[in-house]
């Protein structure tokens, strides 16, 4: 694993992330108030070779032969750092993400499961419109660790695309269409909705098909929520959620969570229990990112499930971005890893500077990661 540090024996802390499994953890508190869980236990997931080193002692043999206990070591010093080396899923909080079809590797998909801890993953139908194809990428969705059976969203563009697969996919949990009565080349019909929302019942009493629509309560004239709101009542089953990120109809505030709050009120409750939030979509360059306003919109509606629409996204650092908000609001915690960095001074006569001053002479001589780990949580 290559690793790069900046800053090293400066005052600014390294933020540079590892890989690691999770421990057995006890809590306490630290000065900011945040809870801080921490183990201090052996890292059994790897040998642990960076363990910190005893420093020998200074033995000055001056008149006497005396021993000086304890003396300094001159021009060599250590610093204390805890290293993010993944996002924990939050027990009670699941995040799903949709993502774009070029990164359906393995590389990548691991990360989403394994570094960032998204809890669900939506199978986008593949572009060559091959079910093979759909297949063997749910395949390589369970290879990092999904389940099709609590973690996995089955993307159904048509209704042709739910029948031609639903023998492999009937016993996922999630099944999702976006704006099927919106878009005409979806092919759906309410009664189309009703009975694929019926045959997922068949095989899984728990399994929620879920709608997503981009409609709004001023749209009068070919409006498609009536029958949205049809199909809800027909089917036990079912949940609805809003396929678009702007202020819509209201106009009143830049995102999206106001028509959260009228689909909560027209749908009911019970079936408006998740929803988007859009990578590209909720982040603006000029400061006005929203993915933290809209996951406390989301703690507000007690929410334990939300996803993120990164299917046209390709600059990933927005992940991170997200993540970062998704640990500021309850989403997700930190696992964090103790590391010692040591300092040596290059000077000619390192006894004479003193160790507290880092503007010059400091060179990173060496890092060691120890058996200690914390989870940080807000």
């Amino acid at each position: 694993m290559i690793i790069t540090f900046f800053n090293f024996c400066s005052e600014e802390k390294p933020t540079e992330q590892l890989t690691s499994k999770e421990k057995s953890v006890l809590q306490k508190t630290n000065e900011a108030g945040d809870k801080i869980s921490f183990s201090i236990t052996g890292d059994s997931t790897k040998t642990d070779t960076a363990k910190i080193k005893d420093k020998e002692k200074n033995k000055d043999k001056g008149k006497g032969g005396g021993i000086v206990p304890n003396a300094p070591v001159c021009g060599v010093m250590d610093k204390q750092y805890w290293i993010m080396e993944k996002y924990l899923q939050i027990p009670n909080k699941r995040i799903g993400i949709w993502i774009n079809q070029q990164f359906y590797n393995y590389e990548w998909l691991n990360k989403i499961k394994n570094y960032y801890s998204f809890s669900n993953l939506a199978v986008v139908w593949p572009l060559d419109n091959n079910p093979q194809t759909m297949i063997n990428r749910i395949q390589l969705c369970e290879s990092v660790g999904f389940s099709r059976y609590s973690d996995l969203m089955h993307i159904i563009p048509s209704k042709y695309n739910f029948w031609v697969t639903y023998d492999y996919i009937k016993d996922f949990l999630y099944h999702y269409t976006d704006e099927p009565l919106e878009i005409e080349e979806h092919t759906w019909s309410l009664t189309d909705l009703i009975n694929a929302s019926a045959a997922i019942l068949s095989v899984r009493s728990d399994a929620k098909f879920l709608v997503g629509s981009a409609d709004n309560q001023y749209t009068t004239f070919g409006s498609t929520l009536p029958y949205y709101l049809q199909f809800a009542n027909l089917t036990p089953n079912s949940g609805m959620m809003y396929s678009d990120y702007e202020s819509g109809i209201f106009n009143n505030i830049n995102d999206q969570s106001e028509v959260w709050d009228f689909f909560k009120n027209y749908f009911g409750q019970t079936k408006v229990f998740t929803q988007w939030i859009g990578l590209d979509e909720d982040y603006h360059n000029l400061g006005n990112v929203e993915y933290g306003r809209l996951l406390e919109v989301a703690n507000d509606h007690n929410y334990s499930l939300i996803w993120l629409y990164a299917g046209g996204a390709s600059e990933l650092y927005k992940v991170d971005i997200f993540c970062g908000y998704a640990f500021q609001k309850g989403w997700l915690n930190k696992f964090e890893r103790l590391w010692i960095y040591t300092c040596e001074c290059s000077k000619t006569n390192p006894c004479d500077y003193n160790q507290n001053d880092l503007a010059d002479g400091w060179v990173l001589s060496n890092t060691y990661a120890t058996s200690t780990t914390r989870i940080t949580t807000r």
